[in-house]
């Protein structure tokens, strides 16, 4: 700011405003090192909840997985006793026949 007019500055004006510049630079860079500081924090927090909910979902993922298998499994027992229920029905059908074919 102070260095528009360069050419119609003396010397030592020129001195101190180059030496003002080094200092807006460093409190500049002092401040850009602190907000990245901030950032960094503020990118590893959001990485540990992105975490957190990545393990919460494949923690879900497997519950279900176990449901399911657990699903399957309860219906392949429900299958099968259906069927043995069949299965004794359509005897006690022929042994009744057989009953009222001996009464004959």
């Amino acid at each position: 700011k102070c260095c528009a007019n360069l050419q119609q500055q003396n010397q030592s004006v020129l001195v101190q405003c180059v030496k003002d510049c080094i200092k807006d630079l460093e409190k500049a860079t002092v401040e850009l090192e602190r907000q990245k500081t901030i950032l960094e924090e503020k990118e590893k927090e959001k990485a540990q909840i992105l975490q957190v909910f990545e393990d919460k979902i494949r923690e879900k993922e497997q519950d279900l997985e176990r449901s399911n298998l657990e699903k399957s499994e309860i219906e392949g027992k429900v299958k099968k006793t259906e069927d043995e229920l069949s299965k004794t029905k359509s005897s006690e059908a022929t042994l009744d026949s057989v009953k009222k074919s001996l009464e004959k």
